[in-house]
């Protein structure tokens, strides 16, 4: 029933064609049969329906002679190719037919162009032509252009059809098969070549695509003996080729009996392209790959002067771990003070709650004592984690009462705390 349908609508094509334009003319110079004029240039431009090809026959020809028809002469151009340059008198080898020059082109257009230079020693009369449509066998004429597979003729035309299982693509002229928009998720898998391990069509044009969830890698393996794909030409160009992309990064294009890329492709993020391509020429069995998504690593601490739980040489996607600051430090927070927070190994290779760190316990200004006063190691006046201060008296009039030397260290509870006296603070007393 399609068939049917597609030879009515060809039969529909052709009467419309052969209203749009005619199947037959007559071309004369100018005032013929009379002489022709002085430096006068004409053209006639022809064209047939489409899917039809153009026969011209000259009937009469008396043009001026001249080397390479360089005075008067009428040329036939298809395009801008010269099919032939017309000029002296000719008479037919036939006595039974009128025909003394005759012209075929291939295609639906075709030029005739006369011109004369500005004098004739001689009255010539010009020539006399006539063109008819012919029907073109595009499937014996145009052979190299015409179909990969099935060529079908008809009046005014052809059309292209595939073998079972496969399409007409859309040029309609080759086959090709369903070979696009696959697209794999699972973590792990296989992908191989149309057909494979027997023959890939030819006129492919492939595209899978492997998208994993975010957080991983695509890492793929071609063992050598899984490869087979049409080998370069002598100018090391791959006929057929398999090429793989991220966006990023670019692999290929490769080709040969065996695989000559690295023995491990690596993308850069979760999804990866991969492109098969072949000619119309020879095929080979193809290939077959193998995939499998790496989790993308995060670093080896989430925020400094912190310990991690579990402690692991390697931390990738989907890690958990329990951060713990250090001895002195801790994790201050609009609700207060924290030892420890969770944290995750994300897809973007980063820790998760980043905003959080563990900074120096800070045991504030020390409390000042009457008549006494506070010194600090440096001009900054730092009261974190582990600095040490020291009490004094105004001097001569007051000295330190206290058991030990007056000196404090801020500790981890974040308090001043002094070997010999705990929290208790010394006193200034009158000399």
């Amino acid at each position: 029933m399609e068939l049917l349908q597609k030879w009515w609508l060809i039969l529909c094509c052709i009467l419309a064609w052969a209203d749009a334009a005619p199947m037959y003319g007559e071309i004369l110079s100018p005032n013929y049969p009379q002489g022709y004029p002085n430096d006068v240039k004409e053209s006639w431009e022809i064209s047939v329906p489409t899917g039809y090809g153009i026969r011209l026959y000259f009937t009469h020809l008396d043009i001026e002679p001249s080397q390479d028809c360089e005075y008067d002469s009428v040329k036939i151009l298809s395009g801008d190719h010269v099919e032939g340059l017309l000029c002296g008198r000719k008479h037919s080898r036939d006595p039974g037919s009128p025909i003394l020059k005759e012209f075929y082109i291939p295609y639906n257009t075709l030029t005739v162009t006369f011109q004369s230079d500005f004098s004739n020693e001689q009255r010539f009369t010009g020539f006399a032509a006539y063109y008819v449509a012919v029907d073109v066998n595009e499937c014996m004429d145009f052979m190299e252009d015409a179909c990969s597979h099935y060529c079908n003729n008809y009046i005014g035309g052809y059309f292209c059809s595939c073998p079972p299982e496969y399409f007409l693509n859309e040029d309609q002229k080759t086959c090709g098969v369903n070979c696009s928009g696959n697209v794999f998720t699972e973590l792990s898998g296989e992908i191989s070549s149309p057909n494979y391990p027997n023959l890939y069509p030819e006129s492919l044009y492939c595209e899978y695509r492997v998208v994993l969830e975010p957080g991983y890698r695509v890492v793929l393996n071609i063992r050598s003996g899984d490869f087979d794909v049409e080998p370069a030409d002598s100018e090391g160009n791959c006929p057929d080729s398999l090429t793989f992309t991220d966006g990023k990064q670019h692999f290929g294009p490769y080709c040969g009996n065996k695989f000559p890329g690295p023995p491990e492709i690596k993308s850069r993020s979760n999804v990866l392209d991969i492109i098969f391509q072949t000619d119309k020429t020879a095929q080979t069995k193809g290939w077959k790959m193998r995939y499998f998504g790496d989790p993308i690593p995060c670093p080896q601490t989430v925020t400094p002067n912190s310990i991690l739980d579990p402690l692991k040489d390697n931390y990738i996607f989907k890690d958990y771990v329990k951060v713990t600051c250090i001895k002195g430090y801790e994790i201050v927070t609009q609700q207060g003070s924290l030892a420890a927070f969770h944290s995750s190994c994300q897809s973007n290779g980063e820790w998760s709650n980043l905003h959080r760190k563990c900074v120096p316990v800070n045991c504030g200004v020390p409390d000042a004592i009457d008549n006494g006063k506070v010194t600090y190691p440096s001009e900054f006046e730092e009261t974190q984690y582990d600095v040490v201060i020291r009490y004094g008296c105004e001097e001569p009039y007051y000295t330190l009462q206290t058991r030990g030397d007056g000196v404090y260290r801020c500790s981890a509870s974040g308090k001043w705390v002094s070997k010999e006296m705990g929290t208790e603070l010394p006193a200034c007393v009158p000399v």
